[in-house]
């Protein structure tokens, strides 16, 4: 079965971010459903073939890790988990390539992941970090989640990322089995590096983290018919136009992302680049997989 993955224009008609995210969802859904389910010899026969309409808090993540195939236990009951989503709302996040911005990607994304993990009987959180800083507590219920993903749709991107002694408060209080879930494009301003040493920080403090590493293809190889950039952060308008200066800035971009990756590597999170052309319910999967290694 061949899963119609949503694009840009599909996205812009569907006008609400609730309806965006649950297509998203929906979508995901489908390409699970149609999976191969067998193949792997089962040690308890409390696990059996997820089937459609089965409950996705029933879903073994760890042999889900291990397999790629989808298994729900029959009697093992699931203990819930805190899913804090963070997204960079800083200035940058307004890159836009193909119909889709980076910020736009990143809520979309965001309410699809909330949809599932809400449907899992996880609490959801929420943090913006730039100009407009909101914060949304642990909860689990169905007004929660109406808020979370109405807040998700009036966020907008503007500002730069805060310094960790700006927002340290809000992630060094204890609480047990959380997982933080970083939307950014790890743009920095600064030379102290505060998105990395965020990064590091919020890894050190125990909670299982992913990145969510966003960037558009042209952005990647300064593919563009311009001569002149601008910096959506601090407004300098940048010549691109000969070919020299191509050349090293597509070195110095691979170079930064190898470094990103190597911090994540480093300090335990989960690294994912992921270019504005990936369809979203592919990103959706990417952490329905990497919530069964955490598992």
């Amino acid at each position: 079965m061949k899963t119609q993955f949503l694009d840009a224009k599909t996205i812009s008609a569907l006008g609400s971010l609730k309806l965006v995210a649950e297509k998203i969802l929906d979508g995901f859904l489908l390409g699970m459903h149609s999976s191969p389910m067998s193949g792997i010899g089962l040690e308890f026969n409390q696990y059996r073939s997820y089937q459609p309409g089965d409950d996705l808090r029933r879903i073994d993540w760890k042999m889900l890790a291990r397999s790629d195939k989808y298994f729900v236990r029959e009697c093992d009951v699931e203990t819930s988990i805190g899913i804090r989503l963070i997204l960079d709302a800083s200035d940058s996040m307004r890159h836009e390539e193909d119909g889709m911005s980076k910020f736009d990607y990143a809520r979309y994304l965001a309410g699809a992941i909330g949809l599932l993990s809400y449907r899992q009987g996880d609490q959801l959180g929420l943090q913006s970090l730039g100009e407009e800083r909101i914060e949304l507590p642990f909860l689990r219920s169905s007004q929660h989640l109406n808020r979370f993903l109405l807040t998700l749709e009036k966020l907008q991107a503007k500002g730069v990322w805060p310094k960790w002694e700006e927002v340290s408060q809000v992630f060094t209080a204890k609480r047990q089995r959380t997982m933080a879930v970083v939307f950014s494009d790890l743009y920095e301003i600064r030379e102290e590096e505060e998105i990395k040493y965020f990064l590091k920080k919020i890894s050190s403090l125990g909670n299982e983290v992913i990145l969510f590493h966003l960037f558009g293809e042209r952005e990647a190889t300064l593919n563009y018919d311009e001569k002149l950039v601008e910096d959506l952060e601090t407004g300098k308008r940048i010549s691109i136009g000969d070919r020299k200066i191509r050349a090293a800035y597509r070195e110095r971009f691979n170079a930064f992302m190898k470094s990103v990756e190597l911090v994540c590597v480093e300090n335990g999170v989960g690294y994912h680049a992921v270019a504005l052309q990936t369809p979203l319910e592919k990103s959706l999967r990417t952490f329905f997989l990497e919530r069964g290694k955490k598992r």
